[in-house]
């Protein structure tokens, strides 16, 4: 009987190495290449040199972007290992000529969302019915979101079923203290085992719309619900629901509309990189912004738009002691 729990625990300890949406990826990718293989007669597993680069000529067809082509390149490597195979195909000469060469051919540039800034927020706020406790809710998300620079993916889930109050924001993880509000993170992208706990302040800004505490305290007031409930629950008798990922973007495009913006240009991560930005032009420096937002590397530095003005200053300073060296 011990046996055979441990076998059963083996297989759900292995099968929570990846989480449900990055299976969900592995599995179309599989599907891909199986698929692949078989209309054209080919091996699959083992997968030989030829096989990939025809494969990888064939993703070309559909993908613009070397990088995706790169990704179900992974899903290969993952089934073989799965299979208990070695998968040293992609080291071959042969694989890298290609991926240069079609890189080469294929020349993409990554389509990012355009930021969200303090003016778009407020045409937002002065557009919502914050008397509705869905767009209040929505709207407490927007202004938290842009404040922590944060991924959606932490503050609300892709679906009700889904929510999980150990991944999710609660009202539990949101506690008001004197100075303004503690926002308390122990899941994100960067952080899946919960090694550590990211707690992230975020003063008052008396007299402003734009204030994050103020918000809160309205949605708390006008839904109140139990600590262990989602952070961005509404009222809809008799439950309460919580915004959804799916929400979050389509409230914010029905707005954006609503004020006269490209609302297909906006996208959830619109807030990360916006919040960034601003940060950035206020002067925080660049170590407290990549703590602030939990990246674990510098590639917060690709989400930060830097101005024009900004950019003068590194020819200016350059020439100013350039002029020093004549005197």
């Amino acid at each position: 009987c011990l046996y055979k729990q441990l076998q059963e625990d083996l297989y759900y300890s292995r099968r929570a190495a990846f989480t449900s949406g990055t299976l969900a990826n592995f599995r179309t990718q599989w599907k891909s290449f199986i698929v692949f293989c078989l209309y054209f007669d080919l091996t699959c597993l083992p997968a030989t040199t030829n096989t990939v680069c025809l494969y990888i000529q064939y993703l070309s067809r559909y993908f613009t972007s070397v990088t995706s082509i790169k990704n179900y390149l992974n899903g290969i490597r993952v089934l073989h290992l799965y299979a208990g195979l070695e998968f040293t195909v992609l080291q071959s000469f042969e694989c890298k000529m290609l991926l240069r060469g079609i890189s080469r051919l294929k020349q993409h540039r990554v389509r990012r969302a355009a930021p969200i800034t303090p003016q778009i927020l407020l045409d937002l706020y002065h557009l919502m019915d914050l008397n509705e406790p869905l767009i209040l809710a929505s709207w407490v998300a927007y202004v938290l979101v842009f404040f922590l620079m944060s991924r959606k993916a932490n503050l609300v889930p892709s679906s009700i079923r889904s929510f999980d109050p150990c991944k999710h924001l609660t009202r539990g993880n949101l506690v008001v203290v004197d100075n303004g509000l503690l926002v308390t993170i122990t899941w994100s992208k960067t952080n899946q085992f919960g090694e550590r706990i990211l707690q992230v302040p975020l003063p008052r800004i008396r007299g402003s719309p734009l204030c994050p505490v103020r918000a809160y305290e309205q949605l708390v007031k006008l839904v109140p619900a139990e600590s262990y409930c989602a952070a961005f629950t509404y009222a809809c008798k008799p439950k309460l629901h919580t915004v959804t990922q799916y929400m979050f973007v389509k409230i914010l495009r029905l707005h954006l509309e609503k004020a006269g913006y490209n609302a297909s240009s906006f996208s959830g991560h619109s807030f990360r990189r916006g919040g960034a930005t601003f940060a950035f032009a206020a002067g925080v420096p660049g170590e407290l912004i990549q703590i602030h937002g939990d990246w674990a590397s510098d590639a917060y530095l690709k989400y930060l738009d830097v101005s024009l003005h900004s950019r003068w200053q590194v020819g200016l300073k350059m020439r100013d002691l350039i002029l020093t060296y004549q005197n």
